[in-house]
């Protein structure tokens, strides 16, 4: 399997990204046996690297917006008490990642790849481990700064932007399943011939993953 097309098929909008880009190109059978033998290897490469991350920033921001909805009032003895454990959070996130342990985000990573049915190497590559340990730290930042009373789509703009990520509600939207690709592909792409290769390619992702994201 050559280095340069292991997981090229994966896109960085998640949701339809580690299928849709695949059924585009379904008339790549080559490519598409990559892409598969990627994702039952275990076969971390950046791209799905990067998937895992961008999947974990949009469950957690989405998670936000939607406690943000439903937020009592606290109070300031209770919002400080907050904004003090997540800052003790991340001076022990910080130390961690001095240390090379990756306790404290394997969580967090664990529930991002299964929402993109992408089964993590053991044990987690250190790249992957060093960066969700940043995002981690940064999330708590956005955290901070909501309960310091700034709504999570100001508190949140500078980490998004650092993604190139510009629309807060189009991102934190739930995946879209492998069916709904299909769908999508076939109505950009309707031609018959194109369908049929559509079709294969989506009978190959479903029995191996089932409707996944």
């Amino acid at each position: 399997m050559s280095n340069s097309g292991d997981c090229a098929l994966v896109d960085e909008s998640v949701g339809c990204g580690l299928v849709l880009k695949v059924l585009f190109r379904a008339s790549d059978t080559t490519l598409t046996i990559e892409f598969v033998d990627a994702l039952t290897k275990k076969i971390l490469c950046p791209e799905m690297t990067k998937a895992v991350l961008m999947e974990a920033l949009r469950s957690e921001l989405s998670k936000m917006a939607d406690e943000e909805g439903q937020a009592g009032s606290l109070s300031d003895a209770d919002i400080d008490q907050r904004i003090a454990a997540l800052e003790t959070e991340n001076r022990r996130l910080r130390r961690a990642a001095r240390n090379k342990h990756w306790g404290d985000v394997q969580t967090l990573l664990q529930k991002a790849s299964a929402l993109i049915s992408v089964d993590l190497p053991e044990p987690i590559p250190n790249d992957l481990a060093k960066r969700a340990n940043t995002l981690k730290r940064r999330l708590n930042d956005v955290k901070i700064a909501m309960d310091e009373g700034d709504d999570v789509r100001s508190a949140s703009r500078d980490l998004l932007t650092d993604h190139a990520i510009e629309d807060f509600d189009a991102f934190v939207k739930a995946p879209v399943l492998l069916s709904g690709a299909k769908a999508k592909t076939d109505a950009l792409y309707p031609s018959k011939d194109m369908k049929r290769n559509t079709a294969g390619v989506h009978r190959l992702l479903a029995e191996f993953f089932g409707d996944v994201p």
